[in-house]
């Protein structure tokens, strides 16, 4: 049975594996998912980071409340947001985005998050024929 480097907790000895960033140490399923891996909100499967592709998804409730259409946005460049460590998300920098696709998601109301590249690639597809 080995101990978890991260959370301290033990682990089963079918639930783990070698920590990414240092071999020797141990790492619970849970905290790996919590450091290595995104949830996709459009899939709801999770991806390692790497996996998560240069684009969000903007809710419709979100993206009422900043003046802007719900959808997918390329994030040309980094970094596309400011804030501060108060308040958090204050708004997108000009140029950093682009509207993709307008959706109204139907699982996905409030939020801005980050999508897994399947998802992406999929509606970018879906956008090429459209317009070809």
């Amino acid at each position: 049975m080995h101990t978890c480097s991260w959370c301290g907790n033990k682990i089963e000895n079918d639930s783990w594996c070698k920590d990414p960033k240092d071999k020797r140490r141990y790492i619970c399923d849970d905290c790996y998912r919590d450091n290595y891996t995104e949830d996709c909100p459009l899939c709801e499967d999770y991806y390692e980071k790497s996996e998560i592709a240069d684009a969000f998804c903007l809710a419709p409730e979100t993206a009422k409340d900043m003046g802007m259409k719900p959808g997918i946005y390329k994030i040309k460049e980094y970094p596309f947001y400011y804030g501060n460590c108060v308040t958090g998300f204050d708004d997108f920098f000009e140029g950093a985005i682009e509207l993709i696709k307008e959706i109204e998601f139907s699982n996905f109301q409030r939020g801005c998050e980050k999508i897994c590249k399947h998802c992406y690639e999929e509606h970018i597809e879906e956008v090429s024929i459209v317009t070809c």
